[in-house]
């Protein structure tokens, strides 16, 4: 896939993102790491941790560049939320099941140079812990070609608390090395093959995290192990190791 600079695909983005951003500076106190190496021109696959419905917002609001956000169907069921959403960028995704136009659309977004922010875990932990991902994210990432890029968040459990406090929230948010998949792995789509570049590519997201919060991939290296392995050294099912 060529790299390339494209026109910005949805004009309200901008306008949104200014308004969302003077939210941040009211409310949060952000701290970003490794922001210049977001690619600035061609396909990007930014996939982040999610254990709170504010992580997906901070990752979007940090980078620079237009986006599009994969987000729950849920999010759309009421009209003026819902629209504000689409407006920003964000489109749906059915979690239940194998969501083929919510792939599509994304696919067609990486196609046109744009970035696409996507968390593989499928939904909250809600302790900040990592549980086992989807291979949806590999899935998009061979079939597109576009870089992956894993962007850890930490800080934002304590948002609802702290403002009720009238506080300022303390977020982290640290990016790393963007990466691509090689040629080989592109020409391989086993189900044991897609499963170990997920653990591989959960591994890179699980090292920029504290140790605490990397969860059924505590095992970060070379050497990572599958989710099933890692749930049963811990001498836990892995729904247990999900949401400890």
């Amino acid at each position: 896939m060529v790299s390339r600079r494209v026109r910005a695909i949805n004009p309200w983005h901008r306008p949104l993102k200014a308004v969302l951003r003077f939210l941040f500076w009211l409310l949060l106190r952000i701290e970003v790491e490794g922001k210049e190496k977001v690619p600035q021109t061609g396909p990007l696959i930014v996939y982040f941790n999610h254990a709170n419905w504010l992580d997906p917002v901070i990752v979007a609001g940090v980078i620079d560049r237009e986006l599009f956000v994969m987000g729950k169907e849920e999010l759309f069921r009421h009209r003026l939320p819902g629209a504000i959403l689409r407006a920003y960028g964000v489109f749906p995704v059915r979690r239940q099941q194998v969501d083929v136009q919510a792939f599509r659309r994304a696919l067609q977004l990486l196609e046109r140079g744009a970035v696409v922010i996507i968390a593989p875990e499928g939904t909250r932990s809600h302790t900040g812990v990592l549980q086992p991902a989807k291979t949806g994210v590999v899935r998009l990432a061979l079939r597109s070609g576009a870089l992956l890029q894993p962007a850890a968040v930490t800080g934002c459990l304590s948002f609802e608390a702290n403002l009720r406090r009238l506080r300022r929230t303390r977020v982290r948010v640290r990016f790393g090395e963007p990466f691509a998949l090689s040629s080989h792995e592109r020409a391989t789509s086993s189900k044991e093959e897609l499963q170990r570049l997920t653990d591989e590519i959960m591994a890179k997201l699980a090292a920029l995290l504290p140790p605490e919060m990397r969860g059924v991939y505590a095992q970060v290296g070379d050497q990572l192990k599958p989710t099933s392995a890692a749930a049963e050294e811990a001498g836990l099912p892995e729904k247990r190791v999900a949401s400890r």
